[in-house]
């Protein structure tokens, strides 16, 4: 049976923030690992997108602002997503879903217009830099649309974009779960949820006051996989395992109102 690799993401239910992403994948690292990328730069404004649902605006540090013009409700993300150190996907029967703080590390963006698209650089901890990936972000109508087109080889697995901020996140697990509380502790649940054995329905959701937000995973929905970890939830990109013979194809996540 053919898998997909795949990538999805969120979206304002409210301002109707949709989400389409592709990946090809380019062998090759441009960068050496050791080498150290300083993240306390300040936030720069590189591109803002408004049309008569939604005002986006895009900072180099990986933060999405954006506001529904609609409800008038105003949505951002953080600049930090939890990333998986090594393949999340190993071929096993069963997928390991929960994972340990130690196979992960919270993954900052540094990114820099480049013609209409966005090369994003993924730094580890120490400021490593772990690799780059190139980002098509653009407004079509009510929707905001990520197109990924490339992610460098060293990039194992990649969650993008950050988590939307919310007061609750909402996942179809068993009959529906509501998490309303963010953990106090260090050590958090951190859990993959992939669609049919974890998710009953292709979506994942969140809310704030009297908004929501919700990203539906369209084609490729069999490989869908949502990360969920103290009170946020990302779309998160899995790269399959090239020694089991295993191609991969594009996929789709289509986010709706």
């Amino acid at each position: 049976m053919k898998r997909r690799s795949f990538i999805t993401s969120s979206i304002l239910a409210y301002g109707g923030l949709e989400t389409f992403l592709n990946h090809d994948i380019h062998a090759g690292n441009p960068m050496d690992l050791n080498e150290e990328l300083n993240t306390d730069q300040p936030a720069i404004l590189l591109k803002t997108l408004e049309n008569d649902n939604l005002i986006v605006k895009i900072y180099s540090n990986g933060v999405f602002e954006m506001v529904d013009r609609k409800n008038q409700i105003t949505w951002d993300t953080w600049p930090v997503a939890i990333q998986d150190k090594g393949q999340v996907e190993e071929g096993h029967v069963w997928m390991r879903t929960g994972r340990s703080q130690t196979e992960q590390y919270p993954g900052h963006f540094r990114a820099e217009l480049t013609g209409e698209n966005f090369k994003y650089t993924l730094i580890a901890r120490q400021q490593k830099i772990v690799g780059t990936f190139l980002c098509q972000v653009k407004l079509e109508g009510p929707w905001l649309v990520f197109k990924v087109l490339n992610v460098d080889d060293t990039i194992p697995s990649l969650v993008f974009p950050p988590p939307v901020k919310s007061e609750a996140i909402v996942i179809p697990k068993g009959v529906g779960e509501i998490i309303r509380d963010a953990e106090e502790r260090f050590i958090y649940p951190r859990n993959i949820y992939p669609f049919y054995t974890r998710l009953n329905m292709r979506w994942l959701g969140g809310l704030k006051g009297e908004g929501g937000w919700i990203g539906i995973f369209d084609e490729g929905f069999e490989d869908a996989y949502g990360f969920v970890a103290n009170r946020t939830a990302s779309p998160m990109w899995i790269r399959l395992c090239r020694e089991a013979g295993i191609n991969s194809s594009p996929a789709i996540s289509r986010l709706l109102q």
